[in-house]
């Protein structure tokens, strides 16, 4: 392993003003760069040859593998020659974890995906009692399985009477703007709650990225995202961060447990991920920002349409939720969120089926779960999360030009205003007009003798064995048993004889069946066979059948399936 004396120090947080994080996520893995290559090599190895010196082969354990690592500093660069193998560290998510330790201002850690960071903090921090209010269902689902496995107690984080037994040790999770509805909460406050019984304050400030939230500075202890949401940007990785906050006694222990850990949990990000993060937050700053602008605009656009009325919006539109909506809030949510209020808000439609329909009624807004990415995207939410309302829609806003998307919501809106409309507007139809075939005022057609069908099936038969071709049309009578009046099928126009198939049959029998299928193996009742397939069959010698009586065919095995 180098010597730590050698390495380069870690570049400023955004905090600091000579530095803005736009230079921060561009350059903050230049001392990581060992080549000449100006954009980050991508390095699928997961495993890297030991030293050639046979004096510097001392075997180590994973527990010295990890106190070398702390020996370099968080977020320091990494050496070309310090990884060993890919889940304890590699050269693409060295580099991811050096930027996102000066983005967000604070020693961090990169996760395969944001639920096993959670997980992640919850092993190491192993609370006792976890208060947690609504948010993210992927969390509550984590939460349960700890729960399982080590009896803790979850209470509600709103219900302050509901946290007895909630200590030193313990943790106090809150995520704000929290999912779906983008509504935020005062961290500041929450801060204080859990720092007087000893807890440790987790805020998940995924909705929120820099450089909209700054968490630690109002006090949180430990900050996760879902790097998969605005850090990855492009939906096309798999990311969880944590950040440990360095402004309390005792926080290099919390660092470095959780790097350790991490081996053995196995939730190290992969290469091709971390190459992919790196590549992603180059643009961090003008993504987040063009995105919280748009969401705004869209956010002040509808919420005016649904209190004034008048139009297709509030026809359709119950509510409009999102942090820049909290008025009464503004005093600390000002300072807490001065750049922005988050890209993401939520809609409550009128009813299940107005949201069940609204995706499909737009263009530029994709029918999809997730959000972050540079595309705008709309979730009926109850498509992956069953404990919302039927009436919630989530609208993660992208990068588009903000009038684009404000004109697709409005031509999808006006669709099912024109929807709800034609539906009180359709006339009353009656069976006559849907169904003038069995309308009283038809003519009844004269019934048929049973043998027209039967000679008819007869003479398309021996059209394929004989060289004169078929009638260019006729006309087939039959029966329906089920009303009792005979019907004068369409005429038929048969193809030559040399490319007749049983599709014909079917298709006759599609609109007039009979009680068997004439293409069956199994012989019809009263079936007599023919001598020769060109010889017409002898003229009946007993009275006609009754109508009831199935047709005399002869009988041939098809090549398809019957249908």
């Amino acid at each position: 392993m180098a010597d730590p004396s050698t390495l380069q120090p870690t570049l400023p947080s955004p905090s600091t003003p000579s530095t803005s994080l736009s230079t921060l996520t561009i350059h903050a893995d230049d001392p990581s760069n060992h080549l000449t290559d100006v954009a980050p090599p991508l390095h699928v190895s997961t495993t890297f040859r030991y030293s050639r010196d046979p004096t510097k082969l001392n075997p180590l354990t994973d527990e010295q593998i990890a106190a070398n690592a702390a020996a370099q500093g968080p977020g320091s660069a990494v050496p070309a020659d310090a990884h060993i193998y890919s889940r304890v560290s590699a050269p693409n998510t060295s580099r991811l974890e050096l930027i996102l330790t000066s983005v967000l201002g604070q020693p961090s850690l990169a996760y395969g995906s944001g639920l096993a960071a959670f997980h992640a903090l919850l092993v190491w921090l192993h609370p006792k009692v976890v208060a947690i209010g609504d948010g993210y269902h992927g969390c509550h689902g984590v939460l349960k399985l700890y729960q399982k496995l080590t009896g803790c107690k979850i209470v509600d984080l709103h219900d302050e009477g509901s946290w007895e037994g909630l200590g030193k040790g313990d943790v106090v999770h809150l995520e704000t703007p929290v999912n779906p509805t983008g509504k935020a909460f005062n961290i500041e406050r929450f801060a204080e709650l859990a720092h007087a019984r000893g807890a440790w304050l987790t805020i998940d400030a995924t909705f929120a990225p820099p450089p909209l939230l700054d968490p630690f500075k109002w006090g949180a202890d430990f900050v996760m995202h879902s790097g998969t949401k605005y850090f990855g940007g492009h939906s096309d990785l798999l990311c969880g961060v944590i950040g440990v906050g360095k402004g309390r006694e005792g926080w290099e222990k919390d660092y470095w447990g959780l790097f350790g850990e991490r081996i053995f949990l196995g939730s190290a990000v992969g290469s091709l991920e971390g190459w992919l993060g790196v590549r992603s937050l180059r643009t961090l700053e003008l993504r987040v920002m063009r995105q919280s602008e748009n969401a705004g605009r869209l956010v002040l656009w509808l919420d005016s349409a649904v209190r004034e009325g008048g139009d297709g919006v509030s026809k359709v539109v119950q509510k409009v939720e999102h942090a820049s909506l909290q008025k009464e809030d503004m005093e600390w949510l000002s300072r807490q969120m001065p750049n922005g209020f988050g890209p993401v808000f939520s809609v409550w439609m009128k009813s299940e089926e107005l949201a069940r329909r609204l995706p499909s009624k737009l263009e530029f807004f994709h029918h999809a779960t997730s959000l972050g990415g540079v595309e705008s995207l709309i979730e009926w939410r109850k498509m992956s999360d069953q404990s919302v309302e039927g009436t919630l829609m989530r609208i993660s806003v992208g990068i588009e030009n903000w009038e684009d998307l404000k004109g697709d919501l409005e031509r999808g809106f006006a669709r099912l205003v024109e929807e709800e409309e034609g539906k009180t507007a359709l006339p009353h139809l009656s069976h006559a007009s849907i169904h003038p075939a069995s309308s009283s005022k038809r003519p009844s057609q004269p019934s048929p003798p049973r043998p027209a069908l039967d000679q008819q099936l007869r003479n398309h038969q021996r059209h394929k064995h004989c060289p004169s071709p078929p009638p260019k049309s006729t006309q087939i009578h039959t029966f329906s048993s089920a009303s009792r009046t005979h019907v004068q099928a369409a005429p038929i126009a048969f193809p030559t004889w040399r490319k007749t198939k049983p599709s014909i049959i079917r298709s006759i029998l599609s609109r007039h069946p009979l009680p068997y299928h004439p293409l069956s193996t199994s012989a019809p009742p009263n079936f007599s066979p023919r001598s020769s397939p060109c010889t017409p069959p002898p003229p009946p010698s007993t009275p006609a059948p009754s109508p009831m009586t199935p047709p005399t065919v002869s009988p041939r095995r098809s090549s398809s399936p019957v249908i």
